[in-house]
């Protein structure tokens, strides 16, 4: 989860890089199947700017100018999985683009909080679909480990963040059980 530009798209592109398929781009199907979360996968495309394109190919790409952010379709160097996986973890991407590396485990109160943060509801009247979305919200802040997530947002640095979060997917389960 992160807020726009905060770097969830080049970072989901860099793991599907490192042999981890992305799911979907943006916005996420969430089911809860027999006490467990799963995540749908969605469209096989990531939209992303030039320079993050770039980065993920490995050479220049054709972009109109101004044209801001292209759908790039899934490739062999970016694969898609067309597998509905478990939720293991949810990472927070930090606001702070110069923040040093670092994964911190949140509080379920912090981590309901940020939920609401990324939560798009249309009609805030529907006071029953509200307390519906809300107690859905909150019991995945009790039953899914969310970590906050600063990292620098460096070209360069981003293969020390995937290795990094392998690493910690590693020691909790996470990747393994994913993929």
């Amino acid at each position: 989860l992160g807020h726009s530009r905060s770097g969830k798209t080049t970072l989901a592109g860099a793991m599907a890089k490192h042999g981890y398929p992305f799911l979907t781009e943006d916005v996420i199907d969430l089911a809860l199947e027999r006490d467990e979360y799963w995540i749908n996968p969605k469209q096989p495309q990531l939209r992303l700017f030039k320079d993050s394109a770039e980065y993920l190919h490995d050479h220049p790409m054709a972009w109109s100018i101004g044209s801001g952010k292209k759908s790039i379709g899934s490739s062999e160097q970016l694969p898609f999985s067309d597998a509905s996986v478990p939720l293991s973890a949810i990472f927070l991407l930090g606001a702070d683009h110069e923040a040093s590396l670092r994964i911190t485990q949140l509080g379920p109160q912090v981590v309901l909080t940020e939920l609401l943060r990324h939560a798009f509801i249309l009609d805030v009247e529907d006071r029953p679909r509200l307390r519906a979305h809300f107690s859905r919200l909150a019991k995945l802040s009790q039953r899914v480990v969310c970590n906050a997530l600063d990292y620098p947002r460096d070209y360069e640095q981003l293969p020390e963040v995937v290795n990094e979060l392998i690493a910690y997917c590693g020691k909790t389960g996470g990747l393994d059980a994913a993929y």
